[in-house]
């Protein structure tokens, strides 16, 4: 594999290893409990649909996207 190519993708991973670093910031004491954790993550995955909604809906109620 060519040098560049690999440099390439490893550079891919980095907006993924920041947003990694950002979460154990904003959960350090990450729960072993697998349902805890599920539980976690969809708050998170509610708080990213509720933000589509308002990027969709709002100002005015109507769809405009």
């Amino acid at each position: 594999m060519e040098l560049n190519s690999e440099l390439e993708r490893l550079e891919k991973y980095k907006p993924i290893e920041a947003e990694l670093q950002r979460a154990k910031k904003l959960h350090p004491c990450w729960p072993r409990n697998m349902y805890h954790q599920l539980a976690i993550l969809s708050e998170e995955c509610g708080e990213v649909a509720k933000a589509v909604n308002d990027v969709k809906w709002e100002p005015n109620g109507d769809f405009f996207g």
